[in-house]
C-alpha cells in the first residue's frame, strides 16, 4: 500500500500539464514573489501557480499571471479562466502586450468549450474548439 501511495504522489505532480498540454515546453516564472509554469499553445496558455500564499486574491494572482504568459509567450492576454492555482489564457498573438492592458478574468464554469475562428471564406467559417 505504501509503495502504491508513493508512485502515486510522484505520478501527481503539482505542476503536471492538463491534457490539452501535454509536450508543451514549460517555462518557469516569478512575478512578485509569485512562482508559476507556463505551457502554451498556439493562442491558449494553462499557468499553474507553485508557490503557496496564505489566502490569495484572485485579483493579484490573475495579473501575475497575466504578465507571466505575456512574458513568456510574447503575445497579448485576451482573457483569463480559472482560479488562484490554474489558470488558462486565450491569447492574441498578433498583438504585442500593452503595460496598460488588462485581460478580462472569468471563473471557470463546469464544462465550458471556447471557440474562436481560424479562418473564412466565401461561405464556409471554421473554427477551433477546445474544452476547457
Amino acid at each position: 500500500m505504501m509503495r502504491f501511495l508513493l508512485v502515486f504522489f510522484l505520478l501527481v505532480s503539482c505542476d503536471s500539464p492538463s491534457p490539452a498540454f501535454r509536450g508543451a515546453d514549460a517555462t518557469r516564472i516569478e512575478i512578485d514573489g509569485s512562482r508559476f509554469v507556463v505551457r502554451w499553445f498556439g493562442a491558449r496558455a494553462e499557468v499553474l501557480r507553485l508557490n503557496t500564499d496564505w489566502s490569495p486574491r484572485i485579483g493579484d494572482i490573475a495579473t501575475r499571471a497575466e504578465r507571466a504568459v505575456e512574458l513568456v509567450s510574447g503575445c497579448q492576454a485576451e482573457r483569463i479562466y480559472g482560479d488562484v492555482a490554474k489558470l488558462t489564457a486565450l491569447l492574441d498573438c498578433a498583438q504585442v502586450p500593452r503595460p496598460d492592458h488588462t485581460a478580462e478574468w472569468r471563473r471557470m464554469p463546469r464544462r465550458f468549450v471556447d471557440c474562436e475562428t481560424t479562418g473564412a471564406n466565401d461561405m464556409v467559417l471554421r473554427l477551433e474548439c477546445w474544452r476547457m
